[in-house]
């Protein structure tokens, strides 16, 4: 009796100060299984070890932003979820998660649920003096392979000199031949796992990194969603 008391005491004091609607477990219970659709509003999505790692935006407000950890087990089953005070994974080496920090957001934190498996630890730094930043848009990806372990994307894309030609463009490239013109250089770039933002409903994918001091957003436009729906059934298949 005394044990179950002690457990309910320490069970409140845990979920104290969560509000209801930050509480991860609300919309995703533990034990549920990974579906198409979670996998579809992901920001990133890392496979580590027998787990796999997703970076998701809970928040339903277009001017917010609460990212949370998923961690799913090798049945695909989710076993844990924490939020994140950052907006990327940078990487995973040992189960140490890299990133920058957010320091606004590490004042949030005891609003949600921080349930990060005992095996990880976070590791989280402040960024890199920034001195100028501009957005990269002229990459259009017909396919990504998955890298040998599931470390990497492999990338084959078509490219334009102009850096800047697909910047805000909302038209599918597949429907409108005159933009699709202007990108006739082919490649194949190779990125890490964890360099790589998923976009479905724009159907981009995204990078954010540093050369120079200065922050490059590099947006790529995918030729149509199949893009995407296919490499995350080689990241499941990993399982």
């Amino acid at each position: 009796m005394v044990h179950s008391l002690c457990t309910i005491i320490f069970f409140c004091c845990f979920s104290c100060g969560i509000n209801s609607g930050n509480d991860i477990y609300k919309k995703f219970p533990v034990g549920s299984l990974l579906s198409d659709t979670i996998l579809k509003g992901a920001d990133q999505i890392i496979p580590n070890n027998s787990d796999l790692i997703l970076l998701y935006d809970i928040s339903t407000e277009w001017d917010d932003f609460s990212p949370h950890l998923l961690f799913y087990d090798s049945t695909l089953r989710l076993y844990a979820a924490s939020f994140f005070p950052s907006a990327k994974i940078d990487s995973i080496k040992n189960n140490v998660i890299n990133a920058v920090v957010f320091d606004n957001r590490i004042k949030n934190k005891r609003s949600f649920r921080n349930d990060l498996p005992k095996k990880y630890q976070l590791n989280l730094y402040s960024s890199e003096r920034v001195t100028t930043s501009f957005n990269r848009a002229n990459k259009l990806v017909e396919k990504i392979e998955l890298g040998t372990g599931g470390e990497s994307l492999i990338f084959y894309i078509l490219k334009s000199n102009d850096m800047f030609v697909a910047a805000g463009n909302e038209r599918s490239p597949t429907t409108d031949p005159a933009f699709l013109k202007n990108f006739t250089i082919r490649d194949t770039i190779k990125y890490p796992i964890t360099d790589i933002i998923f976009d479905f409903d724009k159907s981009v994918v995204k990078r954010k990194f540093m050369e120079s001091n200065t922050f490059i957003h590099e947006q790529m436009m995918l030729v149509n969603k199949c893009v995407l729906l296919n490499i995350y059934q080689e990241i499941i298949k990993l399982h």
